[in-house]
């Protein structure tokens, strides 16, 4: 085997071995809500007094069943029983949100919050929010269904779960103005690794060509 099948057959090994490393962090456990059946996939913070419900898309939109709440509340009220873990500790949340101001409090601050923890007061971070308290996703309150991707790096450990909430510190304090829909929460790999996908699959591809132009 001449230098250039060895560089070549090299490349090909790293290539493949990313992939897989890749593909093993991206199909990791992953979780999937579109609230078309119940809440047996979620777990309140007090059982006692349940503030998550499924109700009907109050807009007729084609979401058909969509979650809301029944009433406000703080810290997470609503939270996916399964954790879902990622080896690169790289999580990507996507979820679809609807703030509705006719229903009597203010656009921009219906209270509407989603994030990512540990565990019931555990450690973890609101990804996206409509009020006062930051997070990195303003969520958007004009009546209308917005999709949110948020990707990021966990620092409080591999195994996560998703939580909800409409908040009681927000200006409207209005139960049920805040709907979400399709939530996931997936474990993805790490960019840099995608990133080095990338490169060994360009430098397979430029050999391939350099090849080709020889026999041609």
């Amino acid at each position: 085997m001449n230098i250039k099948s060895i560089s070549q057959a090299v490349a090909l090994t790293a290539a493949l071995s990313l992939a897989s490393l890749a593909q093993a962090a991206a199909v990791s456990t992953a979780f999937v809500a579109d609230f078309e059946g119940d809440l047996s996939a979620w777990t309140e913070r007090d059982t006692a007094a349940p503030t998550g419900q499924i109700v009907a898309d109050p807009l007729n939109a084609g979401h058909g069943q969509v979650l809301n709440f029944q009433r406000t509340g703080s810290a997470g009220t609503l939270f996916s029983t399964d954790a879902v873990t990622s080896n690169s500790g790289w999580f990507q949340l996507n979820f679809e949100y609807l703030g509705l101001p006719n229903q009597g409090g203010p656009i921009t601050d219906l209270g509407g919050y989603i994030g990512a923890i540990t565990q019931i007061s555990g450690q973890g971070l609101w990804v996206g929010g409509t009020g006062s308290h930051p997070a990195p996703l303003n969520l958007v309150d004009d009546g209308q269904w917005h999709t949110y991707t948020y990707t990021f790096k966990s620092d409080w450990g591999p195994a996560l779960r998703v939580m909800v909430e409409d908040w009681d510190g927000s200006v409207a304090q209005v139960a049920g103005d805040a709907y979400f829909d399709n939530i996931s929460l997936r474990a993805v790999p790490e960019p840099t690794s995608l990133a080095l996908v990338g490169v060994a699959f360009a430098a397979m591809g430029a050999s391939a060509k350099r090849k080709a132009r020889k026999s041609a």
